[in-house]
């Protein structure tokens, strides 16, 4: 039993040395710019830059001026409610930067011609019409100068979900391949997207699969079997093999054999299996807090995110959710449930990243 003990102690002190190293390596390369940025801004200012919000119209409004301006997000997510016509759209993004005090990301979700939230883009390629990695690559390069030119310098693409049930609510979406090719084909759009002057947000971590029900409007949960899991993981394995830094996406998905808590609040997923068994160490995005899969409590929601490992949060066009999250992140903060460490590891990450698209 002694015996026993002892072996379970050495354990214990190997994994927090390790943690320990982890740690402190993840953030030893920091320039001293960005170290003396950090160390100066309010707490305010850091939980801003980790959230990301939408808002309803095709000007600044009064919520997207309070949320730049006076809650320091640290992006915008444009959706075509805020869309009139290419020019509109140019001087609506250079209007939020200008008004911001840290430069914004500015996303959208734009796969191709089914989920297409910048409408006059030329290039509306969907993913299950593409079959070569130079098809993928050009794809990507194509739609990023696209987007870049909007003043758009993050987009939610590509999906590496594997799904082979043609009633999955992913299903159309998807490269339609075997988990090896669907890796090839997001890596090289991966390639695309960054030679085009665009970040990548590769999703949705660790897949949505032959899930029927949109987590949308519905509770999440997907019942894999060890093999199935496994490939379920093989595209976003390969995408990080070539990539370790990509920016990735969680899915509100529960997966029982692994945990049963929804991969964007799961440590056990983020952790152990993305980061430690994976190598990844880019930044870490949630889905979109206001689906019905994240649970209903937005404000806890955003917490459970942020302690399993998520960098930055994604909070829906709600306005009163949006200050909820803020507000409890925070206060989870100053009570010490969310640590500085961790804060401060998100917000080197989204600065150095932002200074990347400058």
């Amino acid at each position: 039993m002694r015996k026993i003990l002892q072996i379970l102690y050495i354990l214990i002190v190997f994994v927090i040395v390790l943690w320990i190293f982890q740690s402190v390596g993840n953030t030893q390369n920091i320039p001293p710019a960005i170290r003396t940025q950090v160390s100066a801004m309010s707490l305010d200012e850091k939980i801003g830059q980790m959230v990301i919000v939408a808002f309803s119209h095709d000007y600044v409004d009064d919520h997207a001026l309070e949320m730049t301006e006076e809650k320091y997000v640290g992006g915008i997510n444009v959706w075509r409610e805020n869309i009139v016509d290419k020019a509109q759209l140019k001087k609506l993004i250079e209007e939020l930067q200008s008004i911001s005090k840290v430069p914004l990301f500015i996303v959208t979700d734009q796969e191709g011609e089914q989920i297409n939230h910048v409408p006059f883009l030329k290039e509306k390629t969907l993913q299950i019409d593409i079959k070569t990695t130079e098809q993928a690559e050009q794809v990507a390069f194509e739609r990023a100068l696209e987007l870049r030119n909007l003043g758009i310098n993050m987009v939610f693409s590509p999906v590496l979900d594997y799904a082979t049930n043609k009633r999955a609510f992913i299903y159309d979406r998807t490269f339609r391949a075997e988990p090896e090719t669907i890796g090839d084909l997001g890596s090289a759009m991966v390639r695309g997207y960054k030679r085009g002057g665009v970040e990548p947000i590769v999703k949705h971590f660790p897949g949505y699969g032959n899930l029927f029900a949109d987590p949308h409007t519905n509770e999440a949960i997907l019942i894999l079997s060890k093999e199935e899991l496994s490939r379920s993981l093989l595209p976003f394995r390969k995408v990080l093999k070539n990539d370790p830094k990509i920016t990735l996406m969680t899915a509100h998905v529960v997966i029982p054999r692994v945990d049963s808590k929804p991969a964007t609040h799961s440590s056990r997923f983020l952790n152990i299996i993305l980061k430690r068994q994976m190598r990844f160490q880019g930044l870490l995005v949630s889905d979109d807090l206001e689906m019905r899969s994240a649970g209903t409590a937005v404000g806890k929601s955003a917490i459970d995110a942020v302690n399993a490992g998520v960098n930055v949060i994604i909070a829906g066009h709600n306005f009163e959710s949006q200050l909820e999250i803020l507000s409890e992140l925070k206060k989870a903060a100053e009570q010490g449930e969310i640590s500085e460490r961790q804060i401060n590891e998100s917000i080197y990450k989204i600065l150095l990243l932002k200074e990347s698209l400058k």
